[in-house]
């Protein structure tokens, strides 16, 4: 295309004293109208938005029609360098039947991070912590950790992440806290018409939300 991609192995400075004719691109961008249309193939850049906040930050990556460079387009992608597995060996296992009626136990194949950063699409709350329930509610493979309640993506239950930094989604998972004046760990859940009942050592809680789908912003305990 009509651009010039250039690198080295140390930080440099680039400057044109033509900005009307030359647009310079770095790896961080204010304004995404200010990405080209013809890219090299891979190269990722940091949308900011605001210098104040960074949960407003995202990332983009140019995918070549090629596969090499030139035309292509820009879409969402994970902050380079950033952790995006989970460590199957430390997740519940799956017990498949096979077609000859024999069972196979076994890792389950846990979605990864596939957008944003450990800000704006952070680790699943049981990261680190004991799983004390696993079932499954409304389409979502639903975790019970610490006095947290974590739902996977709907239809999706190995996908513990966000589908995208760049705003709220329905098919987002969905991580809400019990709140409580004393530790509070949920060990217990039944699933009613009008919710999850889940239980603690001292408590119960109901899970549930107002509307007719089960979303993030909707969810409440």
């Amino acid at each position: 295309g009509n651009g010039i991609y250039i690198h080295r192995s140390s930080s440099f400075n680039i400057e044109t004293f033509e900005p009307d004719l030359f647009n310079i691109v770095s790896h961080t961008v204010n304004d995404i109208t200010n990405l080209p249309t013809q890219c090299k193939h891979g190269f990722i850049v940091k949308v900011t938005n605001s210098n104040e906040a960074e949960q407003d930050d995202y990332y983009l990556k140019f995918v070549a029609e090629n596969g090499l460079d030139g035309v292509g387009h820009w879409e969402e992608c994970v902050k380079p360098l950033t952790k995006t597995t989970i460590n199957a060996a430390k997740m519940p296992h799956s017990l498949v039947r096979n077609a000859d009626g024999s069972f196979t136990l076994g890792q389950y194949n846990w979605a990864i991070r596939e957008v944003g950063d450990e800000l704006t699409n952070e680790d699943p709350l049981f990261i680190g912590n004991t799983i004390n329930k696993v079932l499954f509610h409304q389409d979502r493979l639903t975790f019970l950790s610490s006095n947290k309640l974590i739902l996977s993506q709907p239809d999706q239950p190995g996908n513990f992440w966000n589908k995208t930094a760049l705003t709220f989604s329905a098919t987002d998972r969905s991580q809400i806290a019990a709140s409580s004046s004393q530790a509070n760990t949920l060990v217990d859940a039944i699933e009613l018409n009008a919710g999850l009942v889940l239980f603690s050592e001292n408590s119960q809680y109901l899970f549930t939300t107002d509307d007719s789908i089960l979303t993030p912003e909707s969810a409440k305990i």
